[in-house]
């Protein structure tokens, strides 16, 4: 009896030594509730006002493990990188709500490509896909329907799988290919920090059937900077605050070398820092590195100050003129196109890989085109580095410039018997005046899509007629 009771004093005196313990736990949690509410109605207001403003809703790439990136959806987009344009990604990827099933009697387009073809840069109505419907469906009196499956930073490799994956589904009549500059150098590229480089690899050797390696994008996607993109796909696809400081990343990411090396160390740990190591012995790495970090800096500040503006974007409309930051750019003075240069053996073996591997894909995107019952035709988009190039935008790969690039795409066509059009070559002869009217910085403005919508309607208009 006696050690019951002295066993139930000392369960009582051991309850009430851990009461007191746990109240400072909830004192601590009530300081901090109010300052945590406030943070998150901080978080909404800003969140609110971006939205009001426009701002922060560039953030447009959803990883993928197949193909590398593909279109967010249901999802917002004011572009101000290049121009200005207000677009909204459906459910589809596409930026407009096209129904799967086609209607009875419309002959539908598909257009496959990168940014040149996207034309993010400008409204949908006003982009060269809109422009040609209008103008087919007005030559041809009956209904023709342009679809834009066109992604930024795409190869052809990206687009054939993205064809397979998701065109077909639409039923199309006749899918346009855009090819752009450095397509077919990056079917072989290894990704980088920049998730639009996100990409497989195709590979075709002598006798063999062309390869697509997806172990690239699943490396990347394991990487510490994958792994991160990935779980705050929520917030990306839905924060404009993260949309600011995905806008920043992306500069960041081409011009600060500090910020370049950070990304570099998060997505290939390893390898950046034996690279860090040979750099950082070179005695001159740190002038080159403040002085990188200046001009960086300057670049940016002038690419990204207009998007601060909240008076000026809050009194906007969607007919919004070009950034002041885009505008006042000095005009870039029109060069000779820089020839081809002859190849060392090493260049040529690996130029005789990557123009193999092109022209695999290209027959993959026939036969596929064919069993599908739908007619192919390969267009090559006119390119600012070769018409009118700014420093250093048409510098030679492998001896290869675009040019080079579009001479060799058309050889190809031409023997695996796909219609080409030639795009830039009428641009070719317009004065430097004609050619600044056609771009932004890199991409076509609203005159360079009238300009490719007008140079290939004669010959699509003449394919849906013919049954080519």
């Amino acid at each position: 009896m006696v050690a019951s009771l002295k066993s139930t004093k000392e369960n009582r005196s051991e309850a009430a030594s851990t009461e007191p313990a746990a109240l400072p736990k909830r004192s601590l949690l009530k300081k901090l509730a109010p300052y945590i509410a406030w943070q998150i109605v901080a978080l909404l207001t800003v969140e609110l006002i971006l939205s009001l403003a426009g701002l922060g809703e560039e953030e447009i790439f959803k990883l993928d493990k197949q193909i590398g990136t593909v279109h967010m959806v249901n999802k917002t987009v004011t572009w101000r990188k290049e121009g200005y344009a207000h677009s909204y990604l459906y459910a589809s990827g596409l930026r407009e709500p096209a129904a799967v099933a086609k209607a009875p009697g419309v002959y539908r387009i598909v257009l496959l490509g990168d940014s040149q073809t996207e034309a993010m840069q400008v409204g949908l109505d006003k982009s060269f896909g809109k422009i040609l419907q209008a103008k087919l469906n007005a030559k041809l009196g009956r209904p023709v329907e342009v679809l834009n499956f066109g992604v930024s930073g795409y190869s052809t490799v990206q687009e054939l799988l993205l064809m397979r994956r998701q065109v077909f589904a639409y039923a199309p009549d006749l899918i346009l290919v855009g090819y752009n500059a450095r397509d077919m150098f990056e079917n072989w590229a290894i990704p980088d920090a920049a998730i639009a480089n996100v990409r497989p690899i195709a590979l075709k050797l002598p006798k063999q059937k062309v390869v697509i390696d997806h172990s690239a994008v699943s490396g990347w996607l394991k990487s510490p900077r994958g792994k991160f993109l990935n779980s705050i796909e929520f917030v990306r696809s839905r924060s404009r605050i993260w949309g600011l400081i995905a806008s920043f990343e992306s500069d960041a990411s081409t011009h600060n070398p500090i910020y370049k090396n950070v990304v570099a160390f998060s997505t290939s740990p390893v390898n950046s820092v034996k690279q860090f190591k040979v750099e950082i012995a070179q005695p001159d790495y740190f002038t080159k590195l403040n002085d990188g970090l200046k001009q960086s800096f300057d670049q940016a500040w002038q690419e990204q100050s207009a998007q601060w503006d909240f008076a000026k974007v809050l009194a906007s409309t969607s007919a919004a003129p070009v950034p002041e930051s885009v505008a006042a750019a000095p005009a870039p003075v029109k060069k000779p196109v820089i020839e081809s240069k002859p190849l060392s053996d090493s260049d040529k073996l690996f130029h005789d890989v990557i123009a193999n591997t092109m022209n695999a894909l290209l027959q993959e995107f026939k036969s596929d085109s064919a069993a599908h019952k739908c007619k192919l035709i390969v267009v090559g988009l006119p390119s600012r580095a070769t018409l009118a190039p700014i420093a250093g935008m048409d510098a030679a790969t492998l001896g290869m410039n675009y040019e080079g690039e579009l001479a060799l795409l058309q050889k190809q066509c031409r023997q695996n018997q796909i219609p080409y059009i030639d795009a830039q070559a009428p641009a070719l002869n317009f004065s430097s005046a004609q050619i600044e009217k056609l771009f932004y910085t890199a991409h076509l403005n609203n005159e360079g899509q009238v300009y490719v919508a007008d140079t290939i309607e004669a010959d699509v208009a003449g394919a849906v007629q013919s049954g080519l």
